[in-house]
């Protein structure tokens, strides 16, 4: 911990496992975090680095994604990639006209 505040910015790469994002790397430089992502990305789920910035006034880090790559998910029944699953939105059902509430049955108002 001391020595990521000495330092005030570090790139990270982190993989995508079991829905979450881990930090596997930390390194100094931008180019040697992006080499080394590339490096990761056959066999994981998603792979990206982030810039991680320490304030030392407020105690804060801050990070911010640079590059992120994510692998296409397999279609179950045609054995086909694709980028994104599929969405499909139900239509609502037709309304059923309203009917009066009791209470307005019951005293004859509209």
């Amino acid at each position: 911990m001391a020595e990521l505040v000495e330092r005030n910015l570090v790139w990270e790469v982190l993989v995508l496992r079991d829905g979450r994002w881990n930090v596997v790397e930390i390194h100094d430089s931008r180019e040697d975090a992006l080499a080394d992502a590339e490096r990761r990305r056959s066999g994981q789920s998603g792979v990206k680095v982030t810039i991680e910035r320490y304030d030392p006034e407020s105690r804060t880090y801050m990070s911010t994604t640079v590059w992120e790559w994510i692998a296409p998910v397999k279609s179950r029944s045609a054995g086909t990639t694709k980028a994104w699953p599929d969405v499909t939105i139900a239509r609502p059902a037709a309304r059923e006209p309203a009917r009066r509430s009791w209470w307005r049955r019951l005293f004859g108002r509209r």
